[in-house]
């Protein structure tokens, strides 16, 4: 069996350094997720394209400047992460509404789904920095 191993790159940038993270999202990989972290300067250009190269990218306003500086355009696309939010609270209303609407017809007793809980969003334009003494 072959899985297509595919891969989120979540980039960040504050003064000479630029934090990339990369995360494994296979539908099943068989074994933990794969991943790493790198912290590195901002000016190691060929560095940043090979880490983003062939993954999905999420990038804060800095990160998505490093990005651009570094020529790191071989990604597999730019994930939008507000619309991917809103998009998986519509999806699971829609779900929500149609199992509503299956229960009112049902003769029988159904189970109610139980949906995750979509974590908070993080401002891309103005991520969380370390605190001071931190």
């Amino acid at each position: 069996m072959t899985i297509d191993h595919q891969s989120v790159v979540v980039v960040d940038s504050c003064d000479r350094h630029t934090v990339v993270w990369q995360v494994d999202i296979s539908a099943d990989t068989g074994m933990t997720r794969m991943c790493g972290a790198w912290v590195i300067d901002t000016t190691e250009l060929q560095k940043l394209k090979n880490l983003t190269l062939g993954r999905y990218l999420i990038a804060t306003a800095s990160g998505a400047e490093t990005c651009t500086s570094a020529e790191a355009e071989r990604h597999r696309g730019v994930i939008d992460v507000s619309q991917t939010v809103e998009s998986v609270g519509s999806e699971t209303n829609r779900l929500q509404e149609a199992f509503d609407a299956a229960l009112a017809k049902s003769k029988s007793k159904l189970i109610a789904p139980t949906w995750p809980r979509m974590p908070r969003m993080i401002d891309l334009e103005a991520p969380p920095r370390r605190r001071q003494g931190a």
